[in-house]
């Protein structure tokens, strides 16, 4: 599962790191650290919708990640659409090899994602 984080303006995002889901309790804690060692206020999980933007089996699976989120964390969690993010990153690698050094694609689309929603929600009071 890769994470991004964004600046404390809401301006940028950047890769922060990968969690591997071994399990609820463990993957869980680590968002936890995070959130306190971040001071995050909000949280953006990425919904995997299919290319005509309907959900399948992997979107309510993400459903049920954000709402166990909400629920252990106590923050807001959006769902957003993260088709082609993925895509996104493999060109962004292509495009900037020596920046995506040491970041694993799941990191990178991560980032991406937050740097859309951000840049959605600019002015909106968010």
């Amino acid at each position: 599962m890769g994470l991004a984080i964004s600046d404390s303006m809401g301006w940028t995002a950047r890769p922060l790191e990968t969690i591997e889901r071994r399990g609820r309790g463990t993957e869980m804690a680590r968002l936890g650290e995070i959130v306190r060692e971040h001071e995050v206020a909000r949280i953006v999980v990425g919904h995997p919708l299919r290319m005509d933007g309907t959900p399948g089996a992997m979107a309510e699976e993400a459903e049920r990640f954000a709402l166990r989120v909400e629920q252990a964390l106590g923050l807001p969690v959006e769902l957003v659409d993260e088709r082609l993010t993925s895509w996104a990153a493999d060109q962004w690698v292509a495009e900037h090899p020596e920046s995506g050094r040491g970041r694993s694609k799941d990191e990178i689309a991560a980032a991406i994602l937050l740097e859309d929603f951000l840049a959605r929600n600019r002015g909106n009071g968010d």
